[in-house]
């Protein structure tokens, strides 16, 4: 019942350096060419006057590897920009953007996690198409979870999300009498439950009971339980900041919020409280634009 929630939420480099190549001046006494009369010295003069009045990011680097620089600065605020008009809900603007920035703005964590908040929040399943083919899937399979999320009340919520997450292990069947006996707060449900695991987890929930979880003889299973039971965090495993994540959003959802959820899963956490859930999946999306780096 835990397994698919361990397992979901389990340089700016670019400096490229040029090289202007200076080049020697005569002695006075010795005659420069007349560039007038000389095509080849008008073509060096005109070639020097051009890099002398060339911009930064116009400059080229010499040599046969050489390539155009590019202000980094200029690009990271344009891929920012880009960012904000996608969250805008102009989902173009991918396309246009830099070839370089595409792999940032269409195949990144960052850009899973953006999107598939912005599709519930927006309720525009076209997000995820901005994904790569083989990372849609989950992005859709989020959308159509949070749209049942929002039609849910409050406390419906929780057993919700737990009964899709037991369906990653136990037959729908047992993960469907699970949900039934939670959303009831109704422990005795429990014992049609096959496995004790679910048993004892099961029944902790439905009567929000701690003690009830002494049954489990694995300290982890034993902690989770009684987190989730509590909606406490601090009975969560030490080294599990899921369960931490979880427990604390599970508790937001209990109070009417979201909470602790959007750093568990923002798409869920948008069901819940639309846009102001995604604020911080785009922002980290736009603060990864600082440190791209340029494949040249």
């Amino acid at each position: 019942m835990i397994s698919m929630m361990q397992r979901k939420l389990q340089a700016f480099a670019f400096i490229t350096t040029l090289t202007l190549v200076v080049g020697t001046v005569f002695a006075a006494h010795h005659e420069e060419p007349d560039a007038a009369g000389d095509p080849k010295a008008a073509e060096a003069a005109a070639g020097g006057e051009a890099k002398e009045n060339a911009t930064p990011g116009e400059q080229e680097a010499e040599g046969p590897t050489a390539v155009p620089t590019r202000d980094v600065q200029v690009i990271a605020r344009t891929c920012k920009k880009t960012v904000a008009s996608i969250a805008a809900g102009n989902l173009d603007a991918v396309k246009s953007a830099d070839p370089d920035l595409q792999k940032l703005l269409s195949d990144s964590d960052g850009a899973r996690a953006a999107y598939g908040c912005l599709a519930v929040a927006k309720d525009n399943q076209a997000y995820c198409g901005l994904l790569p083919d083989e990372k849609q899937s989950s992005c859709k399979d989020n959308f159509a979870m949070a749209a049942e999320l929002k039609a849910l009340g409050g406390e419906a919520k929780k057993p919700y999300v737990l009964y899709k997450s037991c369906l990653e292990a136990a037959p729908v069947a047992e993960c469907q009498a699970a949900r039934d006996a939670m959303a009831a707060g109704d422990p005795e449900k429990c014992s049609a439950l096959t496995a004790d695991w679910h048993r004892n987890f099961c029944a902790a929930v439905a009567a929000s009971d701690a003690t009830k979880c002494k049954g489990l003889e694995d300290a982890g299973q034993r902690g989770m339980c009684e987190a989730y039971a509590t909606n406490d965090e601090s009975r969560c495993p030490k080294d599990s900041a899921d369960c931490r994540r979880w427990a604390r959003g599970f508790k937001a959802f209990q109070a009417g919020g979201s909470g602790g959820l959007q750093a568990a899963d923002p798409a869920l956490a948008a069901a819940n409280d639309g846009m102001k859930a995604c604020a911080p999946s785009i922002a980290a999306l736009e603060a990864a634009c600082n440190g791209f780096e340029f494949k040249n």
